[in-house]
């Protein structure tokens, strides 16, 4: 089974009306965050010479602990107040109990959850407060990995950006791969994988607009096709030469395209991010055939909604920058003790979780 990667809408009679999305976004509107969520509190990260945050590569919250891939040197964990718990900093090296990168890490219980090195061609487990306790090696034909997650028990899914490949890890082997069939490449708009519950979504890494399912039978399932009309891009649009590092200077040439980026089903609730006529744009809408709102964002106005770094359970996660806070929030859906403690907020703090919960 190929992956169609960078199509517009399809024409496919078999796909289900339900799963397709039409949006027009000419009828984009001022971000409000009222239409889309009901409520807004902060979780600040605590900030010691332990735990400075240099980037959010990525984040989990799962056993109410915030777990965070900071700029893929360490993991950082967190309780579910912000305050710092543990970290794998001190193992970062060449030493037998230490790696090299952390690239991507799954949670597999609150306080134990394993790191992806692909420069060490390894996965480490760690355990706190025992530290790294276990490793599995994987071959080179795995590789490159950008990402990689469970799909269940035995089988990681590993993903370089344009194919999926299922590992065994009882067999130590690839045992089925999809291979993408287009020769085109774009900068990478979006996450390949995310976990929600036992559901594991995967989406194409450049500008695609569809989203699927991954089955226990290493398939995957059309959840949701995305459909902007006239506005639709493929990467069918791009001549063979194409060099990815030219994709700004196309989105700039060519606004009248939707460029869609992340892609969520959570609880019912459906948010689908894009670009269009150069402003981060979102969708939403709650239950397959319920009201669609479209926002978009402009510079310097309040107020944004970004594209999140974890959408769970009718929550969407923002680790805001301290200074870029005030612009992410809206002070009339959050309580007087969040209000004040975004006041208390200091720009040499790490950052701040911001939590939408969903309408």
């Amino acid at each position: 089974m190929d992956i169609l990667l960078g199509q517009g809408c399809a024409d496919d009679k078999n796909i289900d009306k339900h799963t397709v999305w039409r949006l027009n976004p000419n009828d984009t509107q001022l971000t409000d965050l009222k239409q889309i969520a009901d409520s807004i509190y902060l979780v600040p990260l605590e900030t010691n010479d332990s735990c400075l945050i240099k980037k959010v590569h990525s984040l989990t919250y799962m056993y109410n602990h915030f777990y965070i891939n900071n700029n893929q040197i360490d993991i950082q964990v967190y309780d579910g107040e912000g305050n710092f718990l543990y970290g794998t900093a001190k193992h970062l090296g060449s030493g037998p109990h230490d790696y090299l990168s952390a690239m991507s890490f799954c949670v597999l219980g609150k306080d134990s959850f394993e790191v992806c090195d692909p420069i060490s061609l390894q996965v480490c487990t760690f355990s706190y407060p025992k530290g790294l306790v276990d490793k599995w090696r994987f071959p080179e034909e795995v590789l490159p990995i950008m990402q990689y997650e469970y799909l269940n028990q035995d089988t990681c899914v590993f993903i370089d950006g344009i194919n999926l490949k299922f590992y065994s890890r009882s067999s130590q082997k690839i045992i089925k791969e999809l291979k993408g069939k287009h020769k085109v490449q774009f900068s990478k708009t979006s996450w390949a994988l995310h976990k929600q519950g036992k559901s594991l979504y995967c989406s194409d890494i450049f500008p695609s607009n569809e989203l699927y399912v991954l089955t226990e039978d290493l398939e995957k399932k059309l959840v949701l096709q995305l459909d902007f009309g006239k506005h639709n891009f493929s990467l069918m649009n791009l001549s063979g030469d194409f060099a990815p590092e030219h994709y700004y200077a196309y989105m700039d040439e060519h606004p009248e395209y939707a460029y869609p980026f992340q892609k969520f089903i959570s609880d019912d609730r459906y948010l689908a991010y894009f670009q269009f006529e150069g402003k981060l744009c979102v969708a939403f809408k709650h239950g397959k055939d319920g009201q669609t709102f479209l926002f978009r964002n402009e510079s310097y106005s309040r107020h944004q909604l970004m594209i999140p770094h974890h959408v769970d359970e009718g929550k969407v996660y923002y680790a805001a920058e301290p200074a870029y806070l005030p612009f992410v929030v809206d002070t009339t859906l959050m309580s007087r003790e969040d209000i004040d403690r975004m006041n208390r907020v200091s720009e040499m703090d790490n950052p701040i979780i911001v939590v939408y919960c969903l309408r």
